[in-house]
């Protein structure tokens, strides 16, 4: 019989019964050779297969991030929709209503319970600033301190709106002033106090015309 005395040397021997020894079959050679590539090959699919797996993971990973980042970005988009829309539908509001509206003393008299202390809201260099209701509808009344140095005309200059702007509340306030009611940090109505949805203001285009138009007639008397 044949004995192999050495698979792993190259020039792998086979011994004889009688004790000689011969190079070992090219048959058994070539079969070592075979398991050695098949090892090679099957290692190699592996990781070539390891590689795609990983490859797809990280698609879907970011497939999964651009979904997330678009339905965000639909959802802001859809919020500011819908802002812009109260506030058109606030602005509509007060563009069907009287375009000009005079009232008499004794009606601010009632709007402020004859101009209560607990009224009044703030106060300027020309008078006094009071929180009235007026047919059905919160306003701000500006009365003229009767010791006021200062007449009529530079009273209007100074208290009548120069750009007014329609806030998320449906109320109209001089852009000056309530940008800076907003940059001092409130997110609220100065009218009602409740939270506003948002920030962005419409310019007041009837009311701007209105002033401009009672501003003429005043300073011609």
């Amino acid at each position: 019989y044949q004995e192999v005395v050495d698979v792993d040397d190259p020039s792998a021997k086979m011994m004889t019964q009688g004790g000689e020894v011969e190079a070992a079959p090219r048959e058994v050679i070539e079969q070592f050779s075979i398991l050695d590539i098949n090892s090679f090959d099957r290692d190699c699919i592996i990781k070539d297969l390891e590689d795609k797996l990983k490859q797809k993971e990280e698609l879907i990973n970011s497939q999964r991030r651009e979904l997330e980042e678009s339905r965000q970005k639909q959802n802001d988009e859809q919020r500011k929709a819908d802002n812009l829309t109260r506030t058109v539908e606030a602005l509509e509001n007060i563009c069907r209503a009287p375009q000009y509206s005079q009232f008499s003393y004794v009606e601010l008299q009632q709007a402020t319970n004859d101009f209560e202390i607990f009224l009044k809201i703030g106060e300027g260099g020309y008078g006094s600033v009071y929180k009235g209701f007026l047919r059905h509808t919160t306003v701000a009344i500006k009365k003229l301190d009767s010791q006021s140095m200062q007449g009529l005309p530079e009273f209007y200059q100074e208290e009548v709106m120069k750009d007014p702007q329609v806030a998320a509340d449906g109320f109209t306030y001089e852009a000056e002033a309530i940008k800076g009611w907003f940059d001092g940090g409130h997110n609220t109505s100065p009218m009602t106090n409740l939270e506003l949805p948002h920030y962005e203001l419409l310019p007041n285009f009837t009311l701007r015309s209105v002033i401009q138009e009672w501003l003429q007639q005043h300073y011609r008397q």
